[in-house]
């Protein structure tokens, strides 16, 4: 199987170039992409975009009507293609309903490349960063939180609180909503009951974005909650997340000035050495050493 993948990826840029005619490649390409072999299909998805703007028809026929293999391998030509596919928002932005959730994620990737997103595009993706799907929700936060996005901030920060709304663990997709609220959503009110629960419930939240959360709250006058919060983390240091509510608090410095009593009285109580040693490399950063 191996041998014979090979000798496919190996044709197709042969059989592609071969003939005499434009439309004639693209039709041998439009034919790879209904194989059988995902590494098949990308090898032909790329070629077709180097086929540049000759290829619209073919692709926008293809997203119209084409197989699920099909289709998903003319979202990965349009992503290949990158602004030179800007002509297939709309039928990318057809895709975003589709019935399958690899279409759905596929569609929302590739418009993500497509250069600067129209407000129609924008609006097309919000209710998608609460997909049932994780891959679909994650294609979209990527795709909305690409750098040089700078109108329709207000759809931006909904769609990153959608996503952080989404009961299901998911972290994947709530790293690149917290990172959009960083960069656009200081001001943004409507973010704290969804910041609030993730801090509160997901330790994922604390693994790796924590203290980002922590900051956005506390700029968001949701300093008290933060250190509630926090103060229930380093109870139980079994918990999920215990030792970067440790760090978090020591990033915070000042502000968790009011944890200190407690810290020293759980560094008095614990009994193993890991645990102290945290404790005590917490409380030297809140006193500066």
């Amino acid at each position: 199987m191996k041998a014979r993948q090979a000798c496919l990826l190996l044709s197709l840029p042969l059989l592609a170039t071969s003939q005499s005619h434009q439309a004639d490649k693209l039709a041998v390409l439009r034919r790879a992409f209904e194989g059988p072999l995902p590494g098949q299909r990308l090898e032909a998805a790329k070629e077709v975009a180097r086929q540049g703007k000759k290829a619209i028809p073919m692709l926008r026929e293809t997203l119209r009507s084409g197989s699920v293999r099909a289709r998903r391998a003319a979202m990965d030509a349009s992503i290949a293609m990158g602004k030179q596919a800007a002509p297939l928002q709309e039928d990318l932005r057809h895709s975003l309903e589709d019935k399958v959730a690899w279409l759905r994620a596929g569609a929302a990737e590739a418009l993500g490349h497509l250069g600067p997103l129209s407000e129609k595009t924008i609006r097309a993706l919000v209710p998608h960063a609460a997909d049932p799907d994780l891959f679909v929700r994650i294609s979209v936060m990527q795709s909305l939180s690409r750098r040089g996005i700078t109108p329709h901030t207000e759809l931006l920060l909904q769609a990153a609180v959608l996503c952080l709304e989404v009961k299901e663990s998911g972290w994947a997709a709530k790293r690149f909503a917290v990172e959009l609220l960083r960069r656009k959503g200081r001001r943004y009110r409507a973010a704290i009951p969804a910041l609030l629960r993730v801090f509160r419930e997901s330790p994922e939240g604390m693994w790796d974005q924590g203290a980002t959360i922590a900051q956005l709250l506390i700029d968001l006058g949701e300093k008290q909650q933060v250190l509630e919060i926090l103060a229930t983390r380093i109870e139980d240091p079994e918990k999920g997340g215990y030792k970067n509510s440790l760090r978090i608090i020591a990033g915070l410095g000042k502000l968790a000035h009011s944890l200190r009593p407690r810290l020293q009285t759980l560094l008095h109580e614990a009994k193993r050495g890991h645990v102290r040693k945290a404790l005590e490399q917490t409380l030297q950063k809140l006193s500066g050493k």
